[in-house]
């Protein structure tokens, strides 16, 4: 059973619309953060869902205010 993976991905900045590409650590649980834009410098909210059996995962992408 996979209990973490590193997934590259890129994200839109949800402020200046940047995309900005980024390494994720994929757990077996949620996990919540975050990290500023490499472009505006504005924290984006991460919220990563946990990693399932057959390796896929949900990503939400938010403003600091949503």
């Amino acid at each position: 059973m996979i209990t973490s993976m590193l997934s590259e991905t890129q994200i839109m900045c949800p402020y200046c619309g940047e995309t900005n590409e980024l390494t994720l650590e994929i757990t077996r649980e949620p996990q919540s953060y975050y990290q500023d834009c490499l472009a505006c410098c504005r924290p984006i909210r991460f919220e990563l869902g946990a990693l399932e059996a057959d390796g896929s995962y949900a990503l939400w992408v938010q403003t600091d205010s949503e």
